[in-house]
């Protein structure tokens, strides 16, 4: 028998001693680090913001700043500043503290003069706790000052950084929609320069006075706020072409909003109006009006006289088939019966003396919207269909002093 071919292994390798655990060389990667020219800044749910520092006699360096765990649900919070030098060192982390109001941190340097100014308040130099184990890493030039605000301070703090920017740039523009800011910031540095201001989305609960020095303002939004009432002086705006405050809790519209000569366009749609006054004749530019959604029954007989090209009142309570129930009428009461009487039929040339209490019942008059003549107490309603503004059956409410008025009102044309 044959013998079979032996099998060749792989030699072993050779057993070497081993070396103390002294004797041991550990291969390294060697980093690069990259001098920055900016700073860096990541924040999870606050706005920072963040300027190189620098210094004549030194040499410039980079710095990165981080903070952590800026959340109001949690207990401790601190941010971390990492001070990146040119030469080769260590890393070295300066760690500081965070009331636990704050909502977020900004960062500033110690010749920013803005900071204040943005923030309404004194501002604090950030002190920096060195760790025993390294000995340089101590952040050249002026250092950062540090603002720790709440949710609502960080709020208006980029609310008036808005304004110095329209300030410093001479823009004439101001966008503060959905701020949700309580009160309106401070608006004089932009007294005559703004045009547009839209301050809709907030929670603004009286109408924002400050906007009334604006000498040129041309544009007002103030959409979906809690505002209840718009006060007389918005006649101050003199230059105000477009109005929007819609859905608001407005009750009533004011005198001094009907001696805005140049309003063009309208809009109180989804308030609490119940009406809209006979004033509104005096808005001869107005070509746009928008009531949607309010309490509104009819229109006066002023805005017959307005140049209105369109007119919305979709979701009131102006169908037809309301109009007899907001048309009745309660009787007149005998003082105001013989008051008028007395004043149509000019009695008062027969009378020498008539006694002040009188008198004053007599003054306590309003005008016929067909006769033009005086009329005491409510008078009586009729709602009339007009085909005016491209709509049909438009409802006019007409308050006339006696039955005869309001016979001759049923049947004109």
């Amino acid at each position: 028998m044959s013998k079979r071919p032996t099998l060749l292994r792989r030699p072993l390798p050779p057993k070497l001693p081993k070396l103390p655990s002294h004797k041991k060389r550990v291969h390294t990667a060697k980093t690069v680090q990259i001098k920055q020219p900016e700073a860096e800044v990541s924040q999870p749910k606050a706005t920072s913001a963040l300027s190189s520092a620098t210094s004549k006699n030194q040499s410039q360096t980079s710095v990165s700043v981080q903070t952590l765990l800026l959340d109001h649900h949690v207990q401790e919070k601190v941010a971390v500043v990492k001070s990146i030098a040119a030469s080769k060192h260590h890393l070295q982390d300066v760690c500081f503290q965070i009331p636990e109001t704050a909502y977020g941190s900004l960062f500033f340097p110690t010749s920013h003069s803005a900071s204040s100014r943005v923030f309404g308040k004194e501002i604090s130099v950030l002190k920096v706790k060195k760790k025993e184990e390294f000995e340089t890493g101590i952040i050249h030039g002026e250092g950062f000052k540090t603002v720790s605000a709440t949710q609502y301070e960080t709020v208006m703090a980029m609310a008036n950084l808005a304004i110095l920017t329209c300030q410093v740039y001479g823009r004439n523009a101001l966008n503060l929609q959905g701020f949700f800011i309580i009160i309106c910031p401070d608006l004089t540095p932009l007294a005559s320069q703004l045009v547009y201001l839209n301050l809709s989305f907030n929670d603004l609960c009286y109408f924002p006075t400050e906007v009334l020095c604006l000498k040129h303002l041309q544009v007002l939004k103030l959409r979906n706020n809690p505002i209840k009432e718009i006060p007389s002086e918005i006649q101050k705006l003199k230059c105000l072409r477009i109005f929007t405050i819609a859905f608001n809790l407005i009750t009533f519209l004011p005198p001094g909003l009907f001696a805005l000569a140049y309003l063009e366009e309208l809009n109180v749609s989804y308030n609490e109006l119940t009406s809209i006054p006979n004033e509104i004749y005096k808005l001869r530019s107005l070509e746009k009006l928008n009531v949607n959604g309010n309490y509104l029954t009819s229109f006066p007989p002023g805005i017959l006289q307005t140049n209105l090209k369109r007119i919305q009142f979709d979701n009131n309570y102006t169908h037809p088939s309301f109009w007899k129930e907001n048309s009745l009428n309660s009787p007149q009461s005998l003082i105001h019966l013989t008051c008028s009487f007395f004043l149509k039929h000019n009695l008062q040339k027969y009378h020498d003396v008539i006694p002040e209490e009188i008198q004053n019942l007599l003054r306590c008059t309003s005008s016929c919207d067909w006769c033009r003549g005086p009329m005491f107490g409510e008078g009586f309603r009729i709602i009339r269909s007009c085909d005016s503004f491209g709509v049909t059956q438009f409802p006019i409410m007409f308050h006339v002093c006696s039955f005869a008025c309001r016979g001759h009102v049923r049947h004109s044309s």
